[in-house]
């Protein structure tokens, strides 16, 4: 993508939503995290990554797939992006230019 000019509408294919942790106490004192929607933006997708492991007969699988958007205030890497019905972890978020876009490298979670 060229990013001399605004992110094209055209690369913007996908529909990503962004989930927000809260985390409250139970009765007992204990942490309880609950997981809200917040934001849903139109993203393109860039896979980078990914690997598929069996570890004690269980299959793990990794996947890397950087997320760009339009630039949006309020996203931060402690929350989570839900694509094509699976949950990825923000590792790290890239503001491109000045408030041009954003990029968001994810790594797939695996539940």
């Amino acid at each position: 993508l060229n990013w001399n000019i605004m992110i094209p509408i055209g690369e913007l294919r996908y529909t990503i939503q962004f989930i927000t942790k809260t985390a409250t106490k139970d009765e007992y004192g204990a942490e309880v995290i609950t997981w809200t929607d917040s934001l849903k933006l139109r993203a393109s997708v860039k896979y980078v990554g990914g690997d598929k492991t069996v570890d004690k007969k269980e299959v793990f699988n990794s996947k890397r797939i950087i997320f760009t958007t339009y630039y949006r205030e309020g996203i931060n890497d402690d929350d989570r992006i839900i694509f094509n019905g699976k949950k990825y972890m923000i590792k790290s978020i890239a503001v491109i230019d000045y408030r041009k876009g954003l990029q968001f490298d994810t790594e797939l979670i695996n539940e």
